[in-house]
């Protein structure tokens, strides 16, 4: 954006990587890692500010089979499978996540929840 004295104003970044203790994270790696879980059916990670982390990322899932883990499995699958700065602070588990009119998951209805 320009501002009126025709210098650039940084607003923010515009894709999904966020800055976690010095640590670059793509959050879409982390809904990836969260898919290879059997009893995921939907995933979304958002990250959201925080006083004493500066960031903190959370992971909204919707399950197969009415079945859900709990959050310690939950919690260890991601350090199996992903370093551990990328491993969600919260998990959220919904029966569906919001959907946009095309049908994608809603990332500003997450946000707004979170």
């Amino acid at each position: 954006m320009e501002g009126a004295d025709g210098n650039y104003i940084i607003i923010g970044r515009t894709d999904r990587m966020v800055k976690k203790r010095g640590y670059r994270i793509e959050l879409g790696e982390i809904e990836t890692a969260l898919y290879r879980h059997p009893l995921v059916k939907e995933a979304a990670a958002i990250a959201t500010s925080d006083e004493d982390d500066g960031v903190r990322i959370k992971a909204f899932l919707s399950c197969r089979g009415g079945g859900s883990p709990s959050i310690i499995d939950l919690k260890r699958f991601c350090s199996e499978n992903l370093p551990s700065y990328m491993v969600p602070d919260l998990f959220a588990i919904r029966d569906a996540l919001p959907k946009t009119s095309t049908d994608k998951i809603d990332y500003q209805s997450l946000k707004e929840i979170a």
